[in-house]
């Protein structure tokens, strides 16, 4: 997410996290969901790389070939924006509690998961960056007036 532009909303502090691809996610659903394997087992899935929102920042920042910097937003702040913006205060105080946990260290571990279910690699974060680099120009850097 980002906060204006150029700067990416920094709800982590220096916790690394094990993003996963959504393309991955559903490449485990198509599998599990055929009934191929997975009956009776537990999954976590996860990013073959647990990052930083540093190192993001500074992926982000190689791959649009501009600086894209950091916003810390710390998780009340955050719960009070989306109650502002009209969601109700049990949600948003929900997803600053998983926020907290996030930031904790809770998503800063890989599994081999995707690789156990699909019989490929997950795709990394440089791989997120090539695959979408149009759409996140547009947002990282809007153009100019």
């Amino acid at each position: 997410m980002f906060l204006g532009p150029r700067n990416l909303i920094s709800l982590y502090g220096s916790t690394p996290v094990a993003h996963i691809d959504c393309h991955d996610i559903a490449a485990c659903a198509s599998v599990l969901l055929a009934g191929q394997r997975g009956e009776g087992e537990t999954f976590v899935l996860t990013g073959p790389e647990a990052l930083t929102e540093a190192e993001i920042a500074d992926k982000m920042s190689s791959a649009l070939g501009r600086a894209v910097g950091r916003a810390e937003l710390p998780p009340d702040a955050l719960a009070d924006a989306m109650t502002s913006q009209g969601l109700p205060r049990w949600f948003a105080e929900d997803l600053a509690f998983l926020v907290k946990e996030v930031a904790a260290g809770s998503q800063a571990t890989t599994s081999n998961s995707v690789r156990d279910i699909t019989g490929r690699s997950p795709r990394t974060f440089d791989d997120f960056l090539a695959a979408n680099l149009q759409p996140l120009r547009a947002v990282a850097i809007p153009p100019t007036p």
